[in-house]
């Protein structure tokens, strides 16, 4: 029951997010929003999330409260996040990419936990881990795509990103000039997405991101492959390998 409540309000998320970042499209199939609307999928979202909550207190109220505290958790980062710019640590940008994540990392593992609480915040780590290995090939994916030109809905949007960070700090003065005035315009030219995946290109920018994400998912598979049967660490290991050659075919 914990595990379906998470994939619901996983699932919420996705819908509010495609929302918040303009995006047509999830997985290659069109965003509930630019099927419906934006009302009504604000609208369905929300009583879907109504009846989540009903949910959650009729297994047990207090779960129901803990889960309420990790999604405001998630609601202030995405807010903070707003307020960073391209000069912010990387340490705080990974801190926000916790915070926005929790609710699907630490929330249920703290809603089962019936071990000792050592051993609970360690696997919260190492799925903390994980998560933040998964964001990071995102953050890749939205200025190296696979095919055609990147979507910078980070840039665009202003979200400073790891992988936006990373690239700013790497480039010339010029170049940071161009990413600053892109940075939050709500949209970015042909022109200038060309620029950007010139930049991106960068033999030493796709090394450093690829040796961030192999080392974060390495640092969470020696946690998590110490409380997971055989068949949980295949599993794991299965989505890391998909993950890291989706990372592998970007910078090909």
């Amino acid at each position: 029951k914990i595990g379906a409540a998470t994939d619901i309000l996983w699932s919420l998320s996705v819908i509010i997010e495609d929302m918040f970042d303009h995006d047509s499209e999830r997985a290659g199939d069109s965003s509930l929003w630019s099927r419906v609307g934006q009302e009504q999928a604000r609208r369905l979202a929300f009583e879907v999330f109504g009846e989540w909550m009903k949910y959650l207190n009729r297994i047990d109220p207090s779960i129901k409260d803990l889960a309420l505290f990790f999604v405001q958790r998630g609601i202030d980062s995405v807010v903070a996040h707003k307020g960073l710019g391209l000069d912010a640590d990387p340490n705080v940008i990974l801190a926000n990419y916790r915070d926005r994540d929790d609710f699907h990392s630490a929330f249920p593992i703290y809603a089962l936990a019936r071990t000792n609480r050592a051993d609970v915040d360690e696997i919260v780590l190492g799925l903390r881990l994980f998560n933040q290995a998964g964001q990071l090939v995102n953050d890749l994916r939205d200025i190296i795509p696979r095919s055609g030109l990147p979507r910078l809905s980070d840039l665009r949007e202003g979200r400073v990103s790891v992988a936006l960070k990373c690239l700013y700090d790497q480039v010339d003065s010029t170049d940071q000039k161009l990413i600053c005035s892109l940075f939050g315009a709500g949209q970015v030219g042909i022109a200038d997405c060309f620029e950007i995946a010139r930049l991106a290109a960068s033999h030493r920018f796709r090394e450093q991101m690829s040796r961030r994400i192999v080392d974060t998912y390495s640092r969470s598979s020696d946690i998590l492959t110490r409380f997971l049967p055989p068949e949980g660490a295949a599993l794991l290991y299965d989505w890391q390998v998909y993950k890291t050659r989706i990372c592998h075919e970007l910078m090909s």
